[in-house]
């Protein structure tokens, strides 16, 4: 049942790729925890609809907010094909730049946006988080839920890794957004995962985290684009957690997918092209990587024959054939290669890859770093007996991701546990956090 004083529990999920929000009453909380309302957000330029929003912000010339998430991409794309956005100002995956041990952060710290102009970082963040909340409050008057803003209580997450002055930091950006600090709860991304598996556990009578089972240990493995968060967790009496370990490694995650695909490309059509590519076609450049993250999701250990991939390859063939006079077919070039001759077609706006091909460029590296680095990890004693592993985050929606975690590491003494919905896992899990903050410390 829901301790909080609120009618209301919100929780903004500020996410390095992407961002979104979710929220329950006291009502639906105690019925079932487990179904907090979300909103969908669309994007016009590639009709997808989803849960979540990217992680971007832009401003116009004299630095006034001016739209965030896809509407964002969508406009900043429409400058830049009528070549009107260079005074403007545009800003994607800038969530870690908080996490810079060499700067001491304050309000007067500075952030670049995607083409080097600097903006004070808690202008960005407080004008992202003030979008959330005011779509969300909109949501609630037209839905005429009669909820006044002093009923609700926000939740915000943030890593594990974050020191204090980050945190506050958030805060600060949070107040500045117009949300009261005396309603505002700050939670770790792994303690709201942890607390998504706890209610979890308590509604399906399932052992997921073993949660009131003192001396309990558990892993939570957040796998994100940006990189893989890790904290391990020892439950203690009346369910107080005591924090073993936490790290973040920006090496492992789905952007290291992004970078062995965008390798290969190059590999293909050489340095120079993929250089005048970036420059020329900014915004196609960033469909070329966000119409990855579809294609990362459907391969599987078991796919077979040939991937399609919509990458955005027209304009990368026509920046081709300009940067190389025309010399040279893009058949003929990758006919000459023999780790793509016969694996790998252009045609037109497609790309058609071997399925053993595309999980080899994709997945080798980072599977094999992510499993490599948790062995090494359950080598120290204080580790050695987790008994679960909590998977949650947009790249645990790989199938391949999944399945080496589980392959490698399940056995009679630990499971590894992958739900539905990964990506809004921490999402749900700060909601509930919300609505019993003193559930565990």
């Amino acid at each position: 049942m829901s301790t909080s004083n609120k009618l209301l529990v919100v929780a903004i999920d500020f996410g390095t790729t992407y961002s979104g929000y979710a929220y329950s009453f006291k009502h639906q909380y105690d019925t079932d925890p487990l179904i907090p309302c979300t909103d969908t957000w669309a994007s016009d330029s590639r009709s997808l609809v989803s849960l979540k929003t990217p992680t971007c912000v832009l401003f116009d010339k004299d630095k006034v907010f001016d739209s965030f998430g896809y509407e964002a991409e969508d406009k900043y794309s429409e400058l830049a094909e009528e070549e009107e956005h260079q005074e403007w100002y545009f800003f994607r995956r800038f969530k870690m730049s908080l996490f810079n041990k060499e700067k001491r952060l304050s309000e007067d710290v500075k952030i670049k946006s995607t083409d080097g102009k600097e903006m004070t970082a808690i202008h960005v963040f407080s004008a992202a988080i003030k979008f959330l909340r005011g779509r969300l409050l909109d949501t609630l008057e037209k839905r005429a839920t009669g909820v006044r803003e002093t009923d609700i209580q926000w939740v915000l997450t943030v890593p594990a890794i974050w020191d204090d002055a980050a945190k506050q930091f958030m805060r600060v950006a949070a107040e500045k957004a117009d949300i009261c600090g005396d309603q505002l709860l700050i939670v770790t991304e792994p303690e709201a995962v942890f607390s998504y598996y706890m209610h979890k556990e308590t509604r399906d009578s399932r052992i997921y985290c073993s949660s009131k089972r003192i001396g309990t240990k558990c892993m939570v493995v957040i796998a994100e684009d940006v990189g893989i968060e890790i904290a391990v967790y020892e439950v203690h009496h009346k369910r107080i957690l005591r924090k073993l370990f936490s790290a973040l490694n920006f090496d492992w995650g789905g952007n290291t997918v992004d970078a062995s695909w965008c390798t290969d490309i190059t590999d293909i059509v050489g340095d120079n092209v993929m250089k005048a590519f970036i420059t020329e076609y900014e915004y196609d450049f960033h469909c070329f990587l966000n119409d990855l993250e579809a294609t990362k999701r459907v391969i599987c250990p078991k796919t077979t024959g040939k991937i399609t991939i919509n990458n955005k390859p027209m304009e990368l063939l026509e920046t081709y054939l300009v940067e190389m006079n025309q010399e040279c077919d893009i058949k003929t070039r990758i006919s000459s290669l023999p780790k793509y001759k016969n694996k790998l077609y252009w045609v037109g706006d497609k790309l058609r890859v071997d399925a053993q091909l595309a999980k080899s460029i994709f997945f080798n590296e980072s599977c094999s770093k992510i499993v490599y680095h948790l062995q090494e990890l359950f080598l120290y004693p204080t580790l050695r007996d987790v008994s679960s592993i909590l998977l949650a985050g947009s790249y645990a929606e790989c199938p391949m991701v999944q399945t080496a975690l589980t392959e490698a590491f399940k056995s009679p003494h630990r499971e590894v546990f992958s739900p539905d919905m990964r990506t809004m896992v921490g999402l749900c899990g700060a909601v509930m956090y919300g609505h019993q903050p003193k559930i565990y410390s």
